[in-house]
């Protein structure tokens, strides 16, 4: 990493980059974290960290009359809910 060894010298660095590369630099970090962001909830999920969250809305949803309307089964709503859990909040606007 071009001989930067600590964080210290790394800010050094970016202080020191023209506009346009900084703006690359960070448009490259946006990226980066949410990436991890979408690894770290597909791992959550696979975990099943996310199965008492399923289970409170689905109560919820009982408790407020939609049991009777036409929503899809319940292992179809926590297949959906495990699909859009992993998308960071920022990346979906």
């Amino acid at each position: 990493m071009l001989g930067m060894t600590n964080v210290a010298e790394i800010e050094k660095a970016i202080e020191r980059l023209p506009k346009n590369e900084l703006a690359e630099l960070s448009a490259w970090f946006d990226r980066f974290e949410l990436d991890a962001w979408d690894e770290q909830i597909a791992r959550d999920a696979a975990a099943g960290k996310f199965e008492s969250l399923y289970a409170e809305a689905a109560a919820d949803l009982m408790r407020a009359g939609l049991r009777n309307c036409e929503t899809p089964h319940d292992s179809e709503i926590l297949a959906a809910f495990r699909e859009t859990s992993g998308t960071h909040p920022a990346a979906r606007d």
